[in-house]
């Protein structure tokens, strides 16, 4: 039975060579965009806790290049994966001030107004209790101690609604971020 089996998935793969490998793309897509997702949320935690805060006057190549959540929202924002829009209006869990807020609002500009639906739709409590689930997860997993709190990652829902309008104001007005 399991050779029958594997016969068949090889005579489907090789039928349809391009839906394996799709398959795989969207994987692969999906795992960059959500290790995208983490580098944002790392970034954050290491910059606003105390022992962050000057890593680049203590050591100018902790400072070097873009940071891992400039990287982290490059990468969902140019991603062409079907998954891709959902995931950077979904960033707006996070509390992104200064630049990397400006380059979610092009990001998202520059999709177009696509995105308002998915904006609209998005659900400000869900989205923070994630946030806060996420914040979490990464101080059991990292095993370093963060002075940072809840409110300097993760907005509330309150907060989210009003980042939701800015979005949609940024998108609708084609936002220019050329430089």
């Amino acid at each position: 039975m399991k050779s029958s089996l594997a016969g068949s998935a090889i005579l489907v793969a090789l039928m349809f060579p391009g839906v394996a490998q799709s398959d795989e793309y969207a994987e692969r897509m999906a795992a960059d965009i959500r290790g995208a997702e983490y580098s944002v949320l790392s970034s954050l935690v290491v910059h606003r806790s105390s022992g962050g805060k000057h890593l680049c006057t203590q050591n100018a190549y902790a400072c070097v290049g873009m940071d891992r959540g400039e990287l982290g929202l490059a990468l969902i924002g140019g991603s062409k994966s079907g998954i891709a829009p959902q995931r950077l209006i979904e960033l707006i869990r996070f509390e992104l001030d200064g630049a990397l807020g400006t380059d979610l609002q092009c990001y998202a500009a520059y999709r177009g107004n696509g995105l308002i639906s998915l904006v609209d739709k998005a659900d400000g409590k869900a989205l923070s209790v994630r946030c806060s689930s996420e914040l979490r997860d990464f101080r059991t997993r990292s095993r370093a101690e963060f002075d940072v709190g809840l409110r300097d990652i993760c907005r509330s829902p309150e907060e989210i609604e009003l980042a939701k309008q800015e979005l949609r104001l940024a998108i609708k007005s084609g936002k220019d971020c050329g430089e």
